[in-house]
């Protein structure tokens, strides 16, 4: 093999000097694509350090399609005066990859003819991840319901939103890449608030709150917005918006059924106090000729009129009970069960039955209406049980029951025992157990009748606030 002529040598090892100090890879090669010369940086990045690889092919460190991408391509140098951006992937000995953007400008000699290749390179592995990164987020972003901006916390530039807010605002991509977030939401047009905003939101997981965006056209539309700070090579906001307009919608709507119920309450509560009025007053009337005519003579039939009398009275006690403990309640205490449910036993006229307590607890209630309940409950089972009944009181995770031992509800019978009217006892007015129903849903309780147990009745009051 000739000697290189010293010149020659000289120059090379001057060409050595310089490439050592760029900060990315180099490689000089020959006319037939032979690397000649690599710089450090190049034996860095492509993992070649300890390799002599000069005097070999390029291609030799190129992945197949980046070396046949290369082999077309370096031809071209020729005649041009350079390939620009070729982007190509190069094997290490350990077979990692590494991702460059390659420009090569030809070398020619004396003669202006093609000589070789300065080849510089640009590791953009890094770039490329980033951006395959980004596709898939993007992908994702756009396979969710909710509309999403990304919002660069630094200028507050919209740089990304998904296909379905574009839709829904009526902008392409590029328009609204070109916005800022109070160009789109009305409750926050004033830029100067976001800055705040950020603040705040660098202290906490995420901040949610109601408002509205507007649309190309002018129009606008409600919004739930939940805005999160996210950190990648810098900071964004991600802002995801829910279009609320149905939940609005349903709201107005609730609100108008809440507001006829509320006049219905009404309207129930002075129909009930007025027939309590007009019909007391000729009970009353009627318990006082009853009690002359018991002067007067002795008949069994005054017997059944004064049964009679108390049924009208217990049936008007009834009706306003019902009409005043369906209503929400406003406020509640905290409660000694124990003792309550004594008091309501006392007061049941519960002759030879049993109390059995398993409390011990208070409640969160409002006092009078649930001893309504306790009541109510406790003369439904003496009422329909056995004079000896043993009735139970007791609690569980998040409620108390209350069972008898009693004959039970007929299985028949159980799709009914909250209906006002329903009563298998002569003497009942119908509206003891729906009275109870009203009084827990008031508390926004749920009662239900235990249907598994084949002796006694067990109700069940959950979704109850106790306290030990």
């Amino acid at each position: 093999m000739a000697k290189r002529p010293d010149a020659e040598v000289s120059s090379q090892a001057h060409l050595r000097a310089f490439a050592d100090l760029l900060p990315d890879p180099y490689c000089l090669l020959d006319e037939s694509g032979a690397i000649i010369l690599i710089n450090q940086a190049g034996r860095e990045v492509f993992g070649v350090e300890n390799v002599d690889i000069e005097g070999n092919s390029l291609t030799n460190i190129l992945n197949s399609d980046s070396a046949v991408q290369f082999q077309t391509r370096y031809p071209e140098l020729i005649t041009e005066d350079c390939v620009s951006n070729l982007v190509l992937t190069v094997v290490d000995t350990n077979c990692d990859s590494v991702v460059v953007s390659c420009n090569i400008s030809p070398e020619r000699d004396e003669r202006d003819q093609f000589a070789g290749a300065h080849c510089l390179f640009r590791d953009i592995t890094g770039e490329r991840q980033q951006r395959r990164e980004l596709e898939r987020f993007r992908t994702l972003l756009n396979q969710s319901y909710d509309g999403i901006f990304i919002i660069d916390a630094k200028d507050f530039n919209i740089v990304d939103a998904n296909d379905t807010i574009c839709e829904w605002l009526g902008y392409s991509r590029e328009e609204i890449l070109s916005m800022h977030p109070w160009d789109i939401e009305t409750t926050m047009s004033d830029p100067a608030v976001w800055p705040d905003g950020l603040e705040r939101l660098s202290h906490v997981e995420n901040m949610i709150f109601e408002g509205e965006n507007r649309r190309k056209d002018g129009s606008t539309f409600p919004v739930e917005v939940r805005l999160s700070l996210v950190s990648l090579e810098r900071d964004y906001v991600v802002s995801q918006i829910r279009d609320i307009t149905e939940r609005r919608k349903r709201e107005r709507e609730l609100e108008a059924v809440m507001q006829q119920l509320r006049e219905s309450n009404e309207k129930l509560n002075e129909f009930a106090g007025m027939v309590s009025h007009d019909l007391r007053n000729p009970l009353t009337v009627a318990e006082g000729r009853l009690q002359l005519a018991r002067q007067k003579c002795d008949s069994e039939h005054l017997d059944g009129v004064s049964r009679a009398h108390d049924r009208i009275g217990n049936l008007i006690s009834d009706l306003l009970t019902l009409a005043r403990d369906g209503k929400t309640i406003e406020t509640t205490e905290w409660i000694d069960f124990k003792p309550l449910i004594e008091s309501c036993w006392d007061v049941a006229k519960t002759a030879d039955a049993t109390l059995i307590t398993e409390i011990d607890c208070r409640i969160r209630a409002d006092q009078s209406r649930l001893q309504q309940l306790l009541e109510n409950l406790i003369r439904n089972a003496v009422d329909h049980g056995r004079s000896d009944v043993t009735v139970s009181i007791g609690e569980f995770e998040d409620g108390f029951y209350v069972a008898d031992d009693g004959p039970g509800i007929p299985e028949t019978d159980r799709d009914q025992i909250f209906e006002n009217g329903y009563t298998t006892s002569q003497d009942g007015t119908g509206f003891g157990l729906a009275i109870v129903q009203g009084i827990a849903h008031a508390h926004g309780w749920k009662i239900t009748l235990d249907e598994t147990r084949d002796n006694g009745a067990r109700f069940e009051i959950t979704g109850v606030e106790l306290g030990h």
